[in-house]
């Protein structure tokens, strides 16, 4: 494999737990934006006044287009509600997206760490002969391997694919943190599959991302203590593990540069 492929399969491979952080915040924050103008009376007022122009008949009276301007209003705050289920769900899609990429990283780094993710339930850790022929050397055999047990291992409940990450790395863990996940799990698919739009409030939407960002931090704990090369800022200043060349061997990932931390 070339220098450039190298580059490659370790680009791939290292695991961004700075990225997912910053792209659950960013979910979050979308949602803020929104709550701090329609939380803004003087804000919502001075943009009510600003409606001059409403298609109304001549019949008509002041009171009419007062009053229609007023359900304006209220329809400010349904769609504050509605972006908060919808940020709901895209805290849900960064922890499916962040999990994969978590499991992927580690099993190019650690590939004896995906038998129980490969060849099905019955023939856990069986790779078929045509893939193994179909694959260009060893190191594309198993970037295609942790391809697909990176997506077995983060399928299901959310609670499941982080005691899956923890049991991987000979770590415990967090129940508090699993409850949590679950239940913002249980709020998403009655969201996606049932229009389930509660009154959510500021405090709601906050302790979702705060859940999603207590994950991706369990992830780069994870991260750290299995080695595996990304960039973790997000639990300590200046922490990550910084690959520039390697080689597979015996199995696994050689550095050919040290790591920094």
């Amino acid at each position: 494999m070339d220098q450039l492929s190298t580059n490659e399969v370790f680009a791939e491979a290292s695991f961004d737990g700075d990225l997912w952080a910053w792209k659950a915040l960013e979910d979050f924050i979308n949602y803020k934006c929104l709550h701090e103008y329609v939380s803004n009376s003087s804000a919502v007022e001075t943009h009510r006044e600003s409606i001059r122009s409403v298609h109304v008949g001549p019949s008509f009276s002041d009171e009419d287009v007062k009053r229609l301007r007023q359900e304006y209003v209220g329809d400010l705050a349904k769609a504050l509600v509605h972006l908060a289920s919808q940020t709901l769900v895209t805290l849900c899609t960064t922890f499916e997206i962040a999990s994969k990429n978590f499991f992927f990283s580690m099993f190019v780094r650690h590939p004896e760490r995906m038998f129980e993710y490969v060849g099905g339930e019955d023939q856990k850790g069986h790779v078929k002969l045509t893939r193994i022929l179909n694959a260009e050397d060893y190191d594309g055999l198993i970037l295609d391997l942790a391809r697909s047990a990176s997506t077995a291992a983060s399928k299901g409940d959310y609670s499941k694919v982080l005691k899956r990450a923890a049991k991987l790395c000979k770590s415990d863990a967090d129940g508090d943190l699993l409850r949590k996940i679950d239940q913002l799990q249980r709020d998403r698919n009655k969201v996606v599959h049932e229009k389930y739009s509660p009154d959510w409030n500021f405090e709601d939407v906050s302790k979702a991302h705060e859940v999603v960002a207590d994950c991706v931090a369990n992830f780069c704990r994870l991260g750290l203590a299995a080695d595996i090369p990304g960039s973790y800022t997000f639990v300590g200043p200046e922490i990550s593990i910084q690959v520039s060349s390697a080689i597979m061997v015996d199995g696994g990932l050689q550095e050919s540069d040290e790591q920094n931390h």
